[in-house]
């Protein structure tokens, strides 16, 4: 869990997948848990299942809902989802939302990416000393670098406003 979380790890998420029972239990449960734009239908990095058309879709609804829901331990529990946000504290990417951001006191984000569609996601939870807050971004179809500074600079941009210092 750790790898796929912190290192983006495609293969530990192949292998959470595997563990859990495969596709189908994962999305009962991710049906269950109130996200109608998420859904499995192939393993990461299958490209013979993609090129079949079989994709992996998910929103930022969905991921923005399942954010707010882990920070307020909500999401499975409390308990699980404290040693979600502990995981998801050490992601080592923060080139994205997080690369600006100076005024949050904590930062959880987890990033995706998929170069040979020019994917660049990024979904965070911002913690400041008086308020909080989620966003998540995704892009398709363009170039990773201008995607990346887009991100980085909205995160700034919405860390400011939202986390005031004074």
């Amino acid at each position: 869990m750790t790898h796929m979380m912190v290192d983006s790890d495609n293969m530990a998420a192949n292998v959470m997948i595997d563990f859990l029972g495969g596709l189908a239990p994962i999305n009962r449960e991710i049906r269950k848990l109130g996200c109608t734009g998420t859904f499995l239908e192939r393993k990461l990095m299958d490209t013979d299942a993609l090129a079949a058309g079989k994709d992996n879709m998910t929103s930022v609804d969905d991921l923005g809902g399942a954010l707010i829901a882990i920070y307020n331990g909500k999401l499975i529990s409390s308990d699980a989802d404290k040693q979600m946000l502990k995981i998801m504290a050490q992601n080592k990417n923060h080139e994205k939302l997080p690369a600006k951001v100076t005024n949050a006191t904590e930062v959880y984000n987890k990033t995706g990416e998929f170069a040979q569609f020019g994917v660049e996601n990024d979904a965070a939870i911002f913690v400041g000393k008086r308020h909080t807050f989620v966003v998540a971004v995704m892009s398709q179809n363009g170039h990773s670098q201008e995607q990346i500074q887009a991100e980085s600079d909205l995160g700034e941009q919405l860390a400011t406003l939202m986390l005031p210092t004074a």
